[in-house]
């Protein structure tokens, strides 16, 4: 099976609990987190979370552009 590459925005309490249940689905990778707490970027190395973004813009901006690479693949 495949897996859903997810990323996550917002890191706090939240957004912590957030990645502990889809850590808990085995179709799911966590690939890339954003907080404005740029504390969050070492959070994110502990916890194996490949990509950090202070921006939400940049995480969207970067999943939609690999969403588009996965749905245009041509054959």
């Amino acid at each position: 099976m495949k897996k859903i590459r997810v990323g996550v925005i917002g890191l706090g309490f939240i957004g912590k609990q957030h990645v502990e249940a889809l850590r808990r689905l085995p179709y799911i990778e966590i690939v890339a987190g954003s907080d404005s707490n740029l504390s969050m970027r070492e959070w994110c190395e502990k916890n194996g979370i490949q990509k950090y973004y202070s921006d939400y813009k940049e995480i969207i901006d970067k999943m939609i552009e690999n969403y588009n690479k996965d749905i245009n693949n041509n054959p």
